[in-house]
């Protein structure tokens, strides 16, 4: 659905969780003044502050919208990470407190440290299972789809 139709229903929570991915995905690209602006619409729809929206707001999120999707299909935000690397055992409560932060990054929108813990997914090993799984939650994570990223973790049994 697009950001259109969830103006038009009114269905806040899924506006919001759209507005949240255009948000993390314009400071990624240092789109600072852009990132507030998406911020501003998020927390409004969050609160039910819908006086802050206008015509204007839902076009250009929706234009914003179809650029992320369009930056996912470019290698600038679809990489993958080297086969190469390295990667080093993790105990168990040090990947859930890792997973822990990455969760609660998801949920405040904070895409810096989301970003810096998926990072160090990739480079760690627990077994083939949930390595394939946090190798899915880092990618999830870099296309800004923390909703996934949450619910991956959650179902992680580690």
């Amino acid at each position: 659905n697009s950001l259109k139709e969830y103006y038009a229903s009114e269905n806040w929570k899924e506006y919001t969780v759209k507005i949240h991915a255009i948000k993390g995905m314009l400071a990624n690209i240092g789109a600072d003044a852009l990132a507030k602006w998406a911020f501003t619409l998020e927390e409004a729809s969050r609160n039910n502050k819908i006086q802050h929206f206008s015509v204007s707001d839902i076009a250009i999120a929706e234009a914003l919208l179809q650029f992320k999707k369009k930056l996912l299909e470019t290698s600038l935000m679809n990489y993958k990470q080297d086969d190469n690397i390295q990667k080093q055992p993790v105990k168990t409560d040090a990947l859930r407190e890792e997973l822990e932060i990455l969760v609660n990054a998801c949920k405040k929108g904070d895409s810096d440290t989301a970003e810096a813990i998926a990072k160090t997914l990739v480079k760690v090993a627990y077994n083939s299972e949930v390595d394939a799984v946090l190798q899915e939650i880092s990618d999830a994570t870099n296309s800004f789809d923390y909703d996934i990223v949450i619910e991956k973790i959650e179902g992680l049994k580690l």
